[in-house]
């Protein structure tokens, strides 16, 4: 093309300006953009431009991004080329260069153009260089992709480098990509604790062997070995499955002995299920092919005899899980116990007895624990139980005298091993098995009283003494035998050591009380119950005393001021208001039996009063408050129905209910019950405006649509029409409308209050026109209607 055709007319004046300054980038710019229609005249144009300015990344950008056609790709090659020769520290023409050489698919020519870029760009470009970089060498793969991962290791180990990629993954990149010595000297250039923590994060050391496992021409065991052990120790909990990858690697290579050898030390290494499946499929596939081998090669005796092995390998598939269990929980009782359980299922005695005897070595006693609530106790019991079965009774004797000699984590633990030891002398001796306890019950230290059961700065066996557990069994030893006079001093002495010692429980005090009371003791067994009152302080198990002292007092004794006295007492104790209604009921049930019904009555209005008292107390719960108002709204209907019906007191009735009616401490269907029923009383007698005052009063005490003012309304309705006239049933209707009024008032009364606390003043004025009315917090029983 001539200068005709690329220089226009209209282009001379740039073409004379440029005579003047050839450096003038913005006049080169105004030139290009003023012919930029004509590629051949852009070209003709920028080329001149960036002669004049090489390092104009301007200039140079513009060329480059001209709009090139696929069959200028060798110019347009050159022509970054020739830019980089002054830019080379712009990384985005790098980058486009880049991309144009991998178009190419030219590998060796893109690492040439990779290593230029790596060389001038400064650091902070260089990560999407690497990963571009590597992109081609797993596309690549073979000796150019190993090449380029081994160089990437050389750089991490003396640069911090923002690389895709660790050193560990550089490792197994070069020996997936054949380089399988390279990956041998680079892995043994890595620190262990990198290594550790590349397994943790992505499983490398166990890929690592794996690759070297399926290389074929790899052999060199010591190295194999080294790195599976050496990643064993650093991860423990991964030890099985390294000592696996051994074993399977002597496999593919036809050492069966060493094999074999790691496979059974990979099972003797797995720390949970998991590992152990693997490893017992692993060794069993193992076996199964070496069979298939020998027998291949006619070697039939030699194949039969790992027939028999192979079978005993898989009938110890529970022995060999239990094994692995055992080792991450030496001191679970459970495990111990499961290991006999199997062995004596497969009828084998000394390995049960081999079993029992490594738990008792092994099992540390105050660690020792059991999800099945077992002991080291039932350790001991299985191994003596286990001679018991086989007739040898000398030797299990002998297990529970060493037994009791151990250390355990509570008094009870050993005091099972005391009640197994001495039942099992019971089937020849009651001497004997009431020896083996007394001589530890009985052994007690002058300073017994300083000793706690469950003071763990003791050895047990001082503590023991001080075993309830013990005790009751020993209790029901004696009980269990003949009633001579002997036996019957030793229960005795029995009860009055554990009082002493102050190991007694509830249960065995009201056993000691009843034997005395059998032997027609009276006085011993009231000392019993008020010395056991003085042992307890928890208030409940005293209440419990109190009552069973109060129904035996009342069944067996004839001085009724003995009686009297007890009861009183027992009231002037600190038994809880909770607690109390009880014994007034009792009191109170008592006096009418002994005709004092009078009494009875005052008796139950002290209670009345005492559970108010209680009510009030700011410390009680709020589930006791709700035992002493259903108490009091029971003793409520008590006293109704002794006055009523019994005393006969009309005035005293009218007198109790009426406080009751007014209790403000009784719930709302309590007051509407005891209402109805005294109005239904004066109507009995015929007293019809109580009746209607009484009504009345009931009935204003909620909104009539309430749900528990259906029966009041109800049963007034049904008063009116039987007993009033038309002016009383209309007053009723009215009354009614003015409850529901009130009501509703103090409703829209609430509603009304903002959140300031103002209240509308027409709101107010309502309310207050009510009140006037009615007082809603005022109770009048006007008895004259």
């Amino acid at each position: 093309m001539d200068l005709d055709t690329l220089i226009l007319e209209a282009s001379v004046a740039f073409e004379e300006a440029l005579l003047k300054n050839l450096e003038n980038e913005s006049l080169w710019l105004d030139y290009y953009q003023a012919n930029e229609s004509s590629l051949e005249r852009s070209i003709f144009i920028l080329d001149r431009a960036v002669s004049s300015l090489p390092a104009s990344y301007t200039l140079w950008n513009v060329y480059l991004l001209l709009p090139w056609g696929e069959e200028d790709g060798d110019i347009l090659l050159q022509l970054y080329q020739r830019a980089l020769q002054t830019l080379n520290s712009e990384p985005g023409i790098w980058l486009r260069y880049l991309q144009l050489v991998k178009s190419k698919k030219d590998f060796s020519a893109y690492g040439s153009a990779l290593d230029l870029a790596l060389n001038n760009l400064h650091a902070s470009h260089h990560a999407d260089l690497w990963k571009s970089y590597l992109g081609v060498a797993n596309s690549k793969r073979g000796s150019f992709g190993a090449n380029v991962y081994k160089r990437v290791f050389q750089i991490q180990a003396t640069q911090r480098n923002p690389f895709p990629v660790d050193r560990c993954e550089c490792v197994l990149k070069v020996a997936q990509f054949g380089d399988l010595n390279s990956a041998l000297t680079l892995y043994s250039q890595i620190p262990r604790n990198e290594i550790k923590n590349a397994e943790q994060d992505s499983y490398f050391v166990s890929i690592f062997l794996d690759l070297l496992i399926s290389h074929g021409s790899f052999a060199d065991h010591d190295y194999l070995e080294r790195i599976a052990l050496d990643a064993a120790l650093d991860l423990p909990e991964k030890k099985a499955k390294f000592v696996l990858k051994i074993a399977m690697y002597y496999e593919k290579r036809l050492v069966f002995n060493k094999a074999r050898h790691y496979f059974n030390l990979a099972l003797l290494q797995a720390t949970n299920m998991k590992a152990l499946a693997l490893t017992f499929e692993q060794y069993t596939d193992f076996l199964e092919h070496e069979i298939i081998s020998l027998k291949s090669k006619n070697l039939i005796d030699e194949a039969e005899m790992k027939l028999r092995l192979y079978e005993n390998f898989v009938e110890q598939q529970k022995i060999l899980a239990n094994d692995m269990l055992l080792r991450t929980e030496p001191n679970n009782v459970d495990l111990w116990l499961d290991r006999a359980e199997i062995f004596r299922g497969e009828k084998k005695t000394n390995e049960i007895i081999a079993s029992l005897v490594t738990a008792i070595k092994s099992v540390n006693p105050l660690e020792a624990h059991s999800r099945k609530g077992k002991s080291l106790a039932d350790i001991w019991s299985c191994y003596a139980n286990l001679y018991i079965s086989l007739g040898d009774n000398n030797t299990a004797r002998l297990i529970y005298s060493r037994a009791v000699k151990s250390q355990y984590k509570s008094a009870d633990e050993l005091a099972n091993i005391y009640i197994m030891w001495s039942e099992l002398a019971l089937e020849s001796s009651d001497d004997e098995a009431l020896e083996i306890v007394e001589q530890v019950l009985y052994t007690i230290p002058s300073n017994a009283s300083e000793i706690e059961v469950d003071d763990i700065s003791r050895p047990i066996q001082e503590r023991v003494f001080k075993s309830v557990h013990l005790w009751s069994f020993y209790i029901d030893l004696l009980t269990s035998m003949s009633h001579e006079d002997k036996l019957t001093k030793k229960l005795r002495s029995a009860y009055e050591a554990m009082m002493s010692l102050g190991v007694i429980t509830l249960r065995l005090v009201f056993q000691y009380a009843d034997f005395v009371l059998a032997q027609k003791d009276y006085a011993g067994a009231y000392s019993i119950y008020e010395l056991s009152i003085s042992k307890f302080n928890s208030p409940t198990p005293c209440f419990k005393i109190w009552m069973a002292y109060l129904e035996k007092i009342v069944s067996v004794e004839k001085e009724e001021s003995k009686i009297l006295d007890v009861f009183d007492r027992c009231l002037a104790s600190n038994l809880p208001g909770h607690l109390i209604a009880d014994v007034f009921k009792m009191y109170s049930q008592f006096l009418q039996t002994r005709g004092s019904l009078a009494k009875s009555i005052k008796i139950l209005s002290q209670a009345v009063e005492r559970l108010s008292q209680a009510y009030s107390q700011k410390t009680m719960s709020t589930e006791n408050a709700y035992k002493v108002v259903d108490d009091k709204y029971e003793i409520y209907l008590i006293l109704f129905d002794s006055i009523s019906l019994k005393l006969k007191d009309v005035d005293l009735l009218r007198s109790t209910i009426t406080n009751a009616v007014q209790d403000t401490q009784l719930s709302l269907p309590m007051v509407i019950e005891l209402s109805l029923k005294y109005a239904r009383f004066e109507l009995d007698l015929g007293e019809i405006g109580r009746a209607r005052a009484l009504l009345k009063h009931a009935s204003s005490l909620a909104h009539p649509s309430s749900r528990l003012m259906e029966p009041v309304w109800k049963e007034w309705t049904e008063f009116e029409a039987r007993n009033g006239t038309e002016y009383t049933y209309k007053d009723m209707l009215s009354f009614k409308r003015v409850v529901a009024n009130e009501f509703e008032a103090l409703q829209d009364y609430s509603s009304e209050i903002n959140p300031m606390g103002f209240v509308k003043a027409d709101t107010i004025q309502k309310v207050e026109a009510i009140q006037a009315t009615q007082d809603p917090n005022a109770i009048e029983l006007d008895m004259d209607m």
